[in-house]
């Protein structure tokens, strides 16, 4: 008996007919958690639950057990963990994508280890309750530098049964997001930011060390300068500039007077100001300057020291929406050997294709690529 199979067909017949694990459990007089297991494909139902199954599910014995009884298109679950939000997908293999998921930060180091883990169990189940998954990737930030990665992966994968899993940092999904790239620099510019060395097996961090130690490059510390400014003309040693304006507009007040609520918010609420330079910049403004010229150094600087002899630096994360600011400021200070590539698919997409490669699963790029890009973008709008 192929347990895999079974599982698919079982989940399949459910959803089709509109029950839900609960009801179909009610009637078969069989708790949820042993539906939930014949559904993961840990075990089977006997054959009198079997035949009521068939029943109930408005099919055949042979169907539910049958590899010819119609082919079940093989789907995935990729995650994109985030310092700020986590993305988690399920989709098929050939590129569509069934359904999308958003939840907070799975970022261990952000959030401590309990909340992460979940957030990604939670979500991951969510979507196999959808349909049953052939493999698990999730890319997250922070699990590399807590040493968070085994334990997380280790919960994945007792939560998921024998489907292949894998949790590693989510400069994989960076790297993976650009088809053909076997070594390259990676860099994440977004809430925090970091650069990582690739040579197509091992990773090497450079920064990401967290808001308390970085000091410059990521969305946080651009955010920080902006409101250090305002705090800098109310102390008397600042200058008014478009940045100060901009962030007391922002704000609807003297930033002064939301000082508890930078602190009681933190590191997010602190990052959303970064916008404000970079909108003060395009208009010419030399604080905005000052302070995103001071970012871009430590960032440039970060990739040098990752230099390991790579012509490519693929850049990701949400500062990137600020492409044509951040490049040619980094341009201007990195070898000129150096290609900086900016993915055009969201970072969600390299953890997908990180997915396919865990569970050992092939597929056409230019039908997977096309199936995605136009799903993903659907479902975006709606």
């Amino acid at each position: 008996m192929n347990l895999e199979l079974l599982a698919g067909r079982i989940r399949e017949r459910r959803i089709a007919r509109h029950i839900t694990q609960a009801e179909l459990a009610h009637r078969l007089g069989v708790t949820p958690q042993t539906v939930s297991k014949w559904e993961r494909g840990l075990c089977a139902p006997d054959l009198d639950n079997l035949i009521d199954l068939a029943a109930m599910l408005s099919c055949s014995v042979d169907h539910l057990l049958s590899a010819e009884s119609g082919h079940l298109r093989r789907s995935f679950i990729a995650v994109d963990g985030g310092g700020t939000k986590t993305e988690i997908v399920l989709f098929t293999e050939d590129g569509h994508v069934l359904k999308r998921y958003l939840t907070g930060s799975t970022n261990p180091n952000a959030v401590g280890q309990e909340e992460a883990r979940s957030r990604l169990l939670s979500g991951v189940d969510m979507l196999m309750n959808i349909q049953m998954p052939c493999g698990v990737f999730a890319g997250i930030a922070g699990v590399l530098s807590g040493g968070y990665s085994e334990s997380m992966q280790a919960a994945l994968a007792a939560h998921c049964g024998k489907i292949p899993v894998r949790v590693s940092s989510d400069i994989l999904n960076v790297i993976h997001s650009v088809r053909g790239v076997a070594r390259c620099i990676a860099v994440i510019c977004g809430t925090g930011s970091s650069v990582f060395a690739y040579d197509g097996q091992n990773i090497r961090r450079f920064g990401g060390w967290g808001y308390l130690f970085d000091g410059a490059g990521s969305g946080y510390d651009i955010g920080r300068d902006v409101i250090c400014a305002c705090f800098a003309l109310s102390d008397g040693f600042g200058e008014q500039s478009l940045v100060t304006d901009l962030a007391q507009e922002r704000l609807g007040c003297p930033p002064m007077e939301k000082l508890g609520t930078f602190y009681a918010e933190g590191r997010d609420k602190i990052a959303a100001f970064a916008p404000v330079a970079f909108e003060a910049y395009r208009r010419g403004d030399r604080t905005a300057a000052d302070i995103l010229h001071r970012n871009m150094d430590r960032v440039a600087m970060l990739i040098r020291a990752a230099d390991n002899g790579s012509d490519t630096v693929i850049i990701s994360g949400g500062l990137t929406c600020h492409r044509d600011v951040l490049e040619p400021m980094l341009r201007e200070r990195l070898p000129e050997r150096m290609k900086l590539i900016f993915p055009t698919l969201p970072q969600i997409y390299g953890a997908v294709l990180a997915a396919m490669h865990t569970a050992d699963c092939a597929s056409d790029p230019s039908v997977f690529d096309k199936n995605f890009q136009n799903d993903y973008s659907a479902l975006l709008k709606g």
